[in-house]
């Protein structure tokens, strides 16, 4: 049986509707959390967003502890955003667990996936393919656009970051992701717009399919 590991950045997201919707989504979470306006909220995200580099400068998540330093980024660009609305900071334990659902939580707010990814996936799935949706960061982020995309059913599994622990998309990336789908590498098609993922799935066996929207790619093109 053929799995689709699929990447959401590039090839599911739409990044520029997922720029222009996300600030808002953000500030309804945390408005209708902690009160105050959201205008404010929104405001504050899009500063955090604006200097979203300088939060992980001194952060590697390529290193031996990447997992753990992409959760003291988002705890840092979570923390700022009370920061910048003059918000009454909560207690650390409360402000780590919203760091980690805050991306869930904004993410399934809206919808901002390909027009052609729900039908493509319900095609797929009709013809027995397997779908794995992938990207470097947390698992609960990758769910919250499949959920507000109305695709996350059809998923059969999400590879996050705090999935898989690896942040690069090399070969041991794709060797540990097809042991999670208990699938034969040479069955995998990796379906992504960066060499990094695509060489990576090459030298793991698996089928590399270069994906660039921005040349007319389109999802229907790849259903068996």
């Amino acid at each position: 049986m053929t799995v689709w590991f699929i990447a959401a950045p590039h090839v599911l997201i739409d990044s520029v509707r997922a720029a222009a919707v996300f600030p808002a989504a953000v500030s309804a979470v945390m408005s209708t959390r902690y009160g105050g306006e959201s205008a404010a909220w929104e405001r504050a995200y899009q500063q955090v967003r604006a200097d979203w580099d300088s939060y992980y400068a001194d952060l590697d998540l390529a290193g031996d502890d990447g997992l753990d330093h992409l959760w003291e980024g988002l705890y840092r660009t979570t923390r700022a955003l009370f920061r910048l609305t003059g918000t009454p900071e909560p207690s650390k334990p409360e402000l780590t667990a919203l760091a980690r659902a805050l991306p869930y939580e904004s993410s399934c707010r809206a919808d901002v996936l390909y027009p052609d990814v729900k039908p493509t996936f319900e095609a797929a799935r009709s013809n027995g393919v397997r779908i794995a949706v992938y990207a470097p960061v947390s698992t609960a982020q990758i769910n919250g656009w499949l959920q507000g995309g109305g695709v996350r059913d059809l998923v059969e599994t999400v590879l996050g970051f705090d999935t898989v622990e690896r942040f690069r998309h090399d070969a041991q990336y794709w060797e540990t992701a097809a042991r999670i789908m208990r699938a034969d590498p040479a069955a995998c098609r990796v379906i992504d717009a960066l060499d990094e993922a695509l060489n990576g799935a090459k030298l793991a066996g698996m089928q590399a399919i270069p994906f660039d929207r921005t040349q007319g790619a389109k999802l229907d093109r790849l259903i068996p």
